[in-house]
């Protein structure tokens, strides 16, 4: 199902962050293009249903959306423009601040005191939707179809949303029609694909422990637990979970081996093994981070996460005695303040699977993941891809990395993360353990479902610890069996450390780089200009104007050529170009015309009189008047050609024309 929102007048959906030029923003994503918030849809949607409720109607709120102790069964994704997969294409040819300016609309208020004078300092400026825009977020496809009925409800009664809904904004049609997306599962019997991938839909949020209790910090993966769990809800069953990490379109890049290291203080970038000379006093640094190392080169990954901040009104039926006291008295909710860091999306993150695991149902699902997943975060789609890497074989003595958290056990049952414990459970793999090269220990946990709440936090060897063996083996990955139902226990094999080179850095820009090409390489076909053909004209008009008013052909041409202007006799003043402003604004004219020829026919001239002069002026700055130094015309962009209004290029010709003339006058003494 779909819940579509049509913009029946200018709405402002406000983020609450402004710029030198606007004090109120709007909400926009990395292309430019406005969206409503889960969240912030979803709250809207719960208002309603309070509000219907208090008219008597049987709705079950708590069912619906859920508190802080039960799960809503609404889960919405972000509200987005209708077409907006072809809208996200065109942004390649476009900027951002582009989209944002041909989709809203800056506008102006201000304060006036008691004798209807603006007061001092209350003028503000704000951006709003146009009106008549669309937008759709999608509801799960769990959704129970029993309050279909009480949601349709809820949408019927929702007429206003956003800020200063009582002063002529927001007014909205909300309504839920069907999906005509109806995707099928492609069922295939080709060979197996030992890489699954999942690509985020919305910014993604994995729990990680931080010292503020308004701050949640993400991991930059996305743990086994969590996909687990996910994978339950589908009826599926992943007995030996994974974590998954960046996948780049080729390769998984994994957490760095505790032994590499680098110069602390050397902009040059030296890869150290445990090998490395006891009397170097320099100081060095782990790698850390995530890396994939392929054909001795290391190359590095940095995860791109975003910071979010959202306010929490306080709910009146849950507050202390004291903060209800508060509230009558003062007429305050007290409302939290708090911020989320999560993981961007359109990264993708993966997992290589064993030749036993069959995943091919669950090709094509989205699944939801981690914290405030039923709003705004945590949609994630699943696909299949085959690795490039040939079947590794590792012998003699190689290298373990711990890829997750390893717990082992001690003769009398308890964890212990101890040589003797690890060298038992590698023999059971059939590997001998030669030496621990470097470790650390870290504390580990995980939810038991059945009892709903986490386990006592017992040690582990921490990601990251590095171990030498010797023996067979013919997978890059191993698990060892203790906690392995949680995910606990991988372990990636390396051949040698020896004589790698550490690659530059992937910046933040480059970790989309996959999917950005991906969009890049997607091109617009004709249907789908004809779909948003009235948008993309309005798009072309703006850009078309802002390349005329930004181009060197604009900023240095003049309309009194410095021959004229040296002349009295053929200087125009400010009086006579305010006149041909004035005329242009009423009347315009065109390319058969030129402005002399239409001033001649609307104006007589008199026989002996200052009418003759002006148009004699006229005449001696006909090319200024006329333009000729700017052609608009090849200010156009060729793809998009047939798309461009003739009219408004007339319009823009004289728009272009009345901003010169307004220079001149101000120029002119």
């Amino acid at each position: 199902m779909i819940l579509k929102i049509t913009l029946l007048s200018n709405t402002i959906i406000t983020n609450g962050n402004g710029d030198a030029l606007i004090d109120l923003d709007c909400d926009y994503n990395e292309y430019g293009l406005p969206y409503i918030s889960a969240k912030r849809l979803k709250g809207m949607l719960k208002d309603s249903a309070n509000e219907l409720v208090s008219m008597g109607q049987d709705i079950n709120v708590l069912r619906l959306f859920g508190d802080e102790n039960n799960e809503g069964i609404i889960k919405l994704s972000d509200a987005r423009l209708q077409d907006y997969e072809i809208l996200e294409k065109l942004s390649n040819d476009f900027n951002p601040d582009l989209f944002k300016n041909s989709f809203s609309v800056v506008l102006s208020h201000t304060s006036l005191d008691e004798r209807g004078v603006a007061k001092k300092g209350s003028l503000r400026r704000f951006r709003a939707y146009d009106k008549g825009l669309i937008f759709e977020s999608e509801i799960d496809e769990n959704f129970k179809q029993e309050f279909q009925k009480d949601l349709e409800l809820i949408c019927l009664n929702l007429r206003y949303i956003g800020h200063k809904r009582t002063r002529g904004f927001g007014k909205v049609k909300c309504e839920i029609i069907s999906s005509q997306n109806d995707e099928k599962t492609a069922q295939t019997n080709e060979i197996h694909k030992d890489i699954m991938v999942f690509t985020l839909l919305d910014d993604v949020i994995l729990t990680n422990l931080s010292g503020d209790e308004n701050t949640i910090d993400t991991k930059e993966y996305l743990s086994a637990s969590a996909i687990k769990g996910a994978f339950k809800k589908l009826g599926v069953e992943y007995s030996k979970p994974q974590n998954a990490y960046f996948y780049d379109g080729e390769n998984i890049f994994y957490p760095a081996p505790m032994n590499l290291k680098k110069y602390k203080y050397k902009d040059d970038l030296v890869v150290f093994n445990e090998n490395i000379e006891k009397n170097d006093d320099e100081k060095k640094s782990n790698i850390g981070g995530y890396v994939c190392i392929k054909n001795s080169i290391l190359s590095k990954a940095k995860i791109s996460t975003i910071n979010k901040t959202h306010v929490s009104l306080a709910d009146k039926e849950n507050m202390s005695l004291t903060e209800l006291e508060k509230y009558e008295s003062e007429g305050k909710y007290k409302n939290k303040i708090f911020s989320y860091t999560a993981i961007s999306k359109g990264q993708q993150f993966a997992i290589k699977l064993d030749k036993i695991d069959d995943f091919s149902s669950l090709n094509g699902k989205v699944l939801r993941l981690g914290k405030s997943a039923n709003s705004q975060y945590g949609r994630v789609k699943i696909s299949f891809e085959s690795s490039n890497n040939k079947e590794s074989n590792f012998n003699n003595e190689f290298y373990l990395v711990a890829i997750s958290p390893v717990l082992l056990r001690n003769e009398i049952g308890g964890f212990e993360p101890s040589f003797d414990a690890l060298k038992n459970e590698l023999e059971k793999q059939g590997l001998k353990l030669e030496k621990i090269v470097v470790s650390r220990y870290e504390k580990a946990q995980f939810y038991n479902n059945s009892y709903k709440c986490k386990t006592p936090q017992v040690m582990g060897f921490s990601t990251g610890s590095v171990f030498k063996v010797s023996g067979n083996l013919n997978q890059e990955l191993v698990q060892l069996k203790i906690q392995d139902e949680f995910g606990f226990g991988w372990l990636k094999a390396y051949k040698s450390f020896d004589n790698l080179e550490l690659k530059s850095d992937k910046k933040d820009n480059e970790t989309n780089q996959n999917s950005k090409n991906k969009l890049e390489k997607l091109k617009l076909s004709d249907d789908e200009l004809k779909n948003i053909e009235s948008t993309l004209k309005n798009i072309l008009k703006k850009d078309l104007e802002q390349r005329v008013f930004l181009s060197n052909e604009y900023k240095n041409y003049e309309i009194q050529y410095p021959e004229c202007k040296n002349r009295s006799k053929d200087k125009m003043t400010k009086s006579e170009l305010a006149r041909i402003e004035k005329v242009l604004n009423i009347i315009g004219f065109d390319n058969e015309k030129s402005i002399i020829d239409l001033f001649k026919k609307e104006f007589k001239p008199k026989q002996n009189g200052k009418q003759n002069e002006f148009l004699d002026k006229m005449e001696r700055n006909k090319k200024g008047l006329n333009l000729s130094g700017i052609d608009i015309e090849k200010f156009k962009l060729p793809n998009y050609d047939k798309y461009y209004d003739k009219e408004y290029l007339f319009y823009l010709k004289i728009k272009t024309l009345i901003s010169k003339l307004k220079q001149a006058r101000k120029e002119t003494k």
